[in-house]
């Protein structure tokens, strides 16, 4: 007989059945509802976190770009301060006269040469007063790669080697302290073959021809006396005759050199180059014509040409033009009516005797008195910017300075002075007259050009400071403004 069963528990109402299922889905839509508006912040805050990066990003952008404007400034600024502080230095301890302490620090070193002379090229307008600085100080920077921004520069002439050699880029340099280029750098190429053109229209025109008769019989001159053929004749003969001593003299144009060595072809050729320039030159100036020593003026002008340019008519012309600025600061120098005047050589060296007398004057008067007159050696240094007493790197170097002073050849002054200063203990102990002639008509590499250039820079920050105080550094711009922001708190950017 079967047990009854148990009863089973019973199953709840349907009304508390689906009690904890609804728990459960409330619970998750509360935490779905806060996770959302925590993402709701998140995303608030990082709109807000992207607008104030963003401010941040332009104000600091704005800063590097203030920044990058006082750069160039402050390269030349370096240099300037460089030498200001050295030449202070040195003449706080200069008591006597003597020879100078080596400079403890060069002002630009010459990569920083290289690259703040790139900065300069590189501007649409070159900025003449930064320009004249670096070369008045540290000289032009030599060793110029043509993969350097210098050389992509220097390339816009159209005229430069591939390779560029790399050799001594002055040429770009003295052409815009000297006036012939054009501070904008889109003009130089019309500029150059303008000029070009010019200069080959100048050679036809004064060379005269000789007269295919030689100068016998022919109708009468207009004016009477000689027929037209034998004033032809005679005009020509000037000019050959004006050649031959030209040549005489460029013959002997640094022959130490390789480059000017009338023995080997190339030479001949840059000879032949000189010899035409400086005949044009005399043509086209008859108050002057051609004075023995020109030959060694036009010289280092081009030779700096043509390590640049590969075309030789283009030096030729790049250097006429040069030549004949230069010359036109210079040529009293060359003209004897004027030797006594105040424009003449004579004034120039009484001006240096003076400032010789003032830096030192027990020296002055030592060599006063055992008759050293400045007249015996000073009239080769000044007359001819130092080319016969120097080797050519060190004329090159120097004639970046002296190109380059604002107060034009004052600076040649105080080099001379200071060259004088510098073997001021030998010229004092021997006290002789032959022997200090000898020794001032002669100088060579008795002392290196650097510690030349260091003293002369010394006497002549004394005398002049505001030629050596750093430039004024442009005002900062101000930051950009804020990004303006966007209805729904994000930045335009």
């Amino acid at each position: 007989m079967e047990e009854p069963s148990s009863p089973g528990p019973k199953d709840p109402p349907k009304s508390t059945r689906f009690l904890p299922r609804f728990d459960a889905l409330k619970v998750a839509a509360s935490s779905a509802a806060a996770s959302a508006s925590e993402w709701s912040s998140r995303a608030a805050n990082a709109s807000a976190e992207a607008a104030r990066v963003a401010g941040a990003r332009a104000a600091e952008a704005g800063a590097k770009a203030a920044d990058a404007a006082r750069r160039a400034a402050e390269a030349t600024a370096a240099a300037t301060e460089a030498a200001r502080e050295a030449a202070r230095e040195r003449l706080a301890r200069e008591d006597g006269g003597g020879p100078p302490e080596p400079r403890r620090s060069g002002s630009l070193t010459p990569s920083e040469r290289e690259a703040a002379f790139a900065a300069l090229l590189q501007r649409r307008s070159v900025a003449m007063e930064p320009l004249r600085r670096l070369c008045f100080l540290d000289g032009v920077p030599d060793g110029v790669h043509s993969t350097s921004a210098l050389g992509t520069a220097l390339k816009a002439l159209g005229t430069v080697t591939p390779l560029l050699r790399t050799q001594v880029h002055r040429a770009l340099a003295w052409k815009l302290l000297l006036g012939y280029l054009p501070q904008q750098r889109s003009e130089w190429d019309s500029h150059l073959r303008s000029k070009r053109q010019a200069y080959a229209e100048l050679r036809e025109e004064v060379t005269a021809r000789k007269p295919r008769g030689g100068g016998g019989g022919g109708e009468d001159h207009p004016l009477g006396g000689d027929t037209a053929e034998e004033a032809a004749m005679a005009a020509w003969r000037e000019d050959e005759a004006l050649k031959v001593e030209i040549l005489k003299d460029v013959d002997r144009t640094l022959p130490q050199y390789m480059f000017f060595s009338t023995e080997l072809p190339h030479g001949a050729l840059h000879a032949a180059a000189l010899a035409r320039v400086l005949f044009v030159y005399a043509k086209l100036n008859p108050g002057i014509r051609y004075v023995q020593g020109m030959n060694e003026m036009l010289a280092p002008i081009y030779y700096a040409f043509s390590a640049e340019l590969e075309a030789a008519p283009a030096v030729q012309a790049d250097a006429f033009f040069c030549f004949t600025a230069l010359m036109s600061e210079v040529r009293d120098h060359f003209c004897s009516n004027l030797d006594h005047t105040a424009l003449g050589i004579t004034a120039r060296i009484e001006r240096f005797a003076g400032l010789l007398a003032a830096k030192d004057p027990p020296l002055a008067a030592a060599l006063d008195n055992i008759r050293v007159a400045p007249t015996f050696y000073a009239f080769r240094w000044i007359s001819l910017l130092m080319t016969q007493e120097l080797d050519l790197p060190d004329v090159l170097r120097l004639w970046d300075s002296l190109l380059a002073d604002e107060r034009r050849f004052d600076f040649l002054l105080y080099f001379c002075v200071a060259m004088v200063l510098c073997i001021r203990e030998e010229l004092l102990e021997h006290g002789d007259f032959s022997y200090s002639v000898k020794a001032l008509q002669h100088y060579e590499s008795r002392v290196p050009l650097h510690t030349l250039l260091e003293r002369a820079h010394a006497l002549y920050a004394a005398d002049h400071p505001q030629l050596y105080a750093p430039p004024a550094a442009p005002p900062p711009r101000p930051p950009p403004p804020p990004d303006r922001m966007s209805s729904n708190g994000a930045a335009y950017l």
